[in-house]
């Protein structure tokens, strides 16, 4: 201290000036060594998050296509046009028999339907039996009834339903699917729905006091100030039996 206080009022400022430099140099070095750690830190977790995304492309398109795959019976009309206004992309559709359908409109989906309802006809059809029966008189078939729609399937448009091979001799009605059951007396009738919605028209035959389906038509019938273009409503008609 005496030392100290026998330097020059000069000396000392210098000394006092080389501390205060001394102790700002030691706060840049800590500073400097603490941006860098924070710096290598971000540097790292950002590479982390590069390498993990572009690393597995595969796995993040299998689960964003195994989100749009469904099972057949867990679809309905209504179900499927919900995904498609969410997501406009294709619905993978898996069927125990049929196998995978690829559904890219509601048109597709209406096609997909009618395959399955076909395929159900044909598995209901008994196998020949190999037993030797009586030699019987089979009676005449019945007409094969088909019919025809056109018109814009929309609420208030008239629908025009012609039966083909139509005989009135034979007990007719038609279903439309809502409810509304009637009994044509020519080959041409028209109906008009009231409201919108997806629907199940049947042909169906009466005999004997039972009512048999011989026709199904599904179809889409869509408000008024919708148009029907590129709806897919597109009508698919199966193949009627009888």
């Amino acid at each position: 201290m005496a030392m100290e206080n026998s330097l020059s009022p000069y000396d000392r400022l210098d000394s006092y000036l080389e501390k205060l430099e001394a102790q700002e140099k030691v706060k840049r070095q800590r500073l400097f060594l603490i941006l860098a750690i924070v710096f290598a830190v971000v540097a790292s977790g950002g590479f982390f998050a590069y390498t993990s995304y572009f690393s597995e492309p595969e796995i993040a398109e299998e689960n964003e296509i195994r989100l749009r795959r469904y099972a057949a019976e867990e679809l309905n009309p209504e179900l499927v046009q919900k995904l498609f206004v969410k997501d406009p992309n294709s619905i993978v559709v898996i069927h125990p028999v049929t196998g995978v359908d690829t559904i890219e409109s509601m048109d597709d989906y209406y096609q997909f339907l009618n395959r399955l309802t076909m395929l159900e006809m044909d598995t209901e059809v008994e196998p020949a039996s190999t037993e030797l029966k009586e030699e019987v008189t089979l009676p005449e078939e019945d007409p094969e009834f088909l019919v025809k729609v056109e018109g814009e399937k929309k609420v208030g448009a008239k629908l025009i339903y012609t039966i083909e091979n139509f005989d009135p001799s034979f007990e007719l009605l038609l279903d439309f699917g809502n409810g509304i059951i009637r009994k044509p007396s020519s080959p041409r009738y028209t109906y008009k729905y009231p409201l919108p919605g997806h629907f199940d028209f049947h042909l169906k035959l009466v005999k004997d006091g039972e009512e048999e389906i011989i026709q199904t038509i599904k179809y889409q019938i869509f408000p008024k100030e919708e148009q029907q273009a590129d709806q897919g409503a597109t009508l698919v008609q199966e193949t009627s039996t009888s």
